[in-house]
């Protein structure tokens, strides 16, 4: 069982149709549950996410071997999960393995856990998710922000300048 429970938000997308991700969906309601890529923990999502865009768009870290991978940790104090971030050939997006788990992870995931990320990976803006996920707990837990609609929701900009003029509304179900 997660220690946060991202089910219980919901986030409406209020686009100008100029994002290509959004867009091409043509969605604009998305539960909780379909924010993040299936079977990822969010927190273990959000640590792999800047290696996973450093390493589709071409580039590489002067500390990794070649043909090595990355190896990072959730921040998950409970059951921290060592993982590597590797691309495979046959890949067009990364490969992420659990090398341990440090204790019990919310998420169950455990030594020898893969996935595999890429474009077909993602049903909702990864940029967005990386942005956004220290807000949801505030969300959740009913923390009042500065910025919200007449209705009291909590609304957050896209962080990309050159995809339109997206807002998100952000709602805990609680």
């Amino acid at each position: 069982m997660p220690y946060f429970d991202f089910t219980k938000l919901s986030v409406n997308v209020d686009s100008d149709n100029s994002c290509p991700f959004f867009c091409a969906l043509n969605k604009k309601i998305y539960s909780g549950g379909e924010l993040f890529p299936s079977n990822i923990c969010p927190y273990a999502f959000q640590v792999i996410y800047p290696y996973y865009l450093t390493l589709t768009n071409g580039g590489w870290f002067n500390w990794v071997r070649p043909k090595g991978g990355v190896i990072v940790q959730c921040p998950n104090p409970r059951g921290a999960l060592e993982m590597k971030i590797f691309q495979e050939s046959s890949l067009k997006g990364v490969k992420v393995e659990v090398l341990q788990a440090k204790g019990e992870c919310s998420w169950g995931h455990k030594k020898g856990d893969t996935f595999i990320l890429n474009h077909d990976t993602f049903s909702f803006c990864p940029k967005v998710l990386d942005v956004f996920i220290p807000y949801f707990k505030l969300v959740e837990k009913g923390t009042q922000m500065p910025w919200l609609d007449k209705d009291s929701n909590f609304i957050l900009k896209c962080p990309n300048i050159t995809c339109g003029n997206a807002q998100f509304i952000i709602k805990g179900n609680r």
